[in-house]
């Protein structure tokens, strides 16, 4: 079964009752070494760094080895080899050369309007994305209105979780390294399997890209919209245990 199985890590691959932050439950890491076994390629496609991803697959018990590492909402793109990850280039370099400049002309004008006009209660920046929690004595009606030049902007993805809000460059996304894997290599769209749960991987989730599509129980309802509308396979079980669900489903029924 000559196929590239792709998947994100928080709330699809991992979650629930597992260590979320520190390895494959192990059931999803026998999942993973039975499709390789079975000549299916798998990767991760995540907002984690590349070294964080790595780390993870090192102290969890899968024997495989991802072809790819698809990283920080496409930023940087990586393939593996036991002397560890090898980042894809010019890919990476050029992503990078462009954040680098977009931060310079347009991300730091962003965060030193919000946070020399509002209070945080938290701030986090890491290059590719920015969080801003408000604090609780500040208006977050003022706040949303303040913000909507910002929403308004192409250039930006924004959007809002609690009283806080993120953004990140519009040209970050998870499509991008799953384009650049499908012009380096012979897989087909028809060829690779996606995996996700937050609207964020729609943009993998893409006909040009891949065509089938899963997610596990617990996902966003856009996402379930989405893989329903291509004729995927929306899980009964949440996070790890729902994407070997859905993927089975999709062996069954397409007889693979």
């Amino acid at each position: 079964m000559q196929k590239l199985f792709i998947t994100d890590l928080d709330g699809t691959a991992l979650g629930g009752d597992y260590e979320q932050y520190a390895r494959f439950p192990d059931p999803f890491s026998e999942f993973l070494d039975r499709l390789d076994n079975i000549n299916c390629h798998w990767g991760i496609n995540t907002t984690w760094d590349v070294d964080g991803q790595w780390d993870l697959i090192k102290t969890s018990k899968v024997k495989s080895r991802p072809d790819f590492l698809m990283a920080e909402y496409g930023c940087r793109l990586a393939t593996t080899n036991d002397d560890g990850p090898q980042f894809v280039q010019p890919y990476t370099e050029k992503m990078e050369t462009r954040l680098a400049q977009f931060c310079k002309e347009k991300f730091s004008l962003l965060i030193n309007q919000i946070a020399g006009r509002f209070q945080p209660a938290q701030i986090f920046y890491y290059g590719h994305l920015f969080q801003f929690v408000l604090a609780e004595n500040e208006d977050f009606e003022q706040f949303k209105q303040f913000n909507e030049k910002f929403f308004a902007d192409d250039d930006f993805i924004c959007g809002y979780k609690g009283r806080s809000i993120s953004v990140r460059p519009a040209f970050l996304h998870k499509g991008a390294p799953l384009q650049e894997v499908t012009n380096r290599t012979e897989f087909s769209p028809d060829q690779i399997i996606t995996a996700g749960d937050e609207p964020a991987d729609i943009d993998m989730m893409h006909p040009k890209l891949s065509t089938h599509y899963i997610c596990p129980v617990n996902a966003n309802e856009q996402v379930k919209a989405h893989v329903r509308k291509y004729n995927g396979e929306v899980a009964d079980l949440p996070y790890g245990a729902g994407v070997i669900q859905a993927f089975n489903r999709l062996v069954k029924r397409h007889n693979w």
